[in-house]
């Protein structure tokens, strides 16, 4: 398999109790929070809303991410 295939992406990096979520679209990031919630939910683990940040690069327009019915700050 070629070492620069897609399978070889990076979507996730934990750290401590640091999570950053990696995505190639706006529909791919909702998505991948949703996953994010209900993994939290299993593990009944809280993701603090108001200390989160989202970051797009190189955006045609800023998106906006929903997170259990709260927006989520742009950085």
């Amino acid at each position: 398999m070629a070492q620069n295939s897609w399978t070889n992406l990076i979507f996730i990096l934990l750290h401590a109790d640091d999570v950053a979520l990696f995505s190639c679209s706006v529909d791919a990031m909702q998505n991948l929070l949703g996953v994010f919630k209900t993994f939290y939910q299993i593990c009944e683990l809280i993701i603090r809303v108001d200390k989160t940040k989202m970051m797009a690069i190189q955006p045609r327009n800023y998106p906006t991410f929903i997170y259990r019915g709260e927006l989520i700050q742009m950085a």
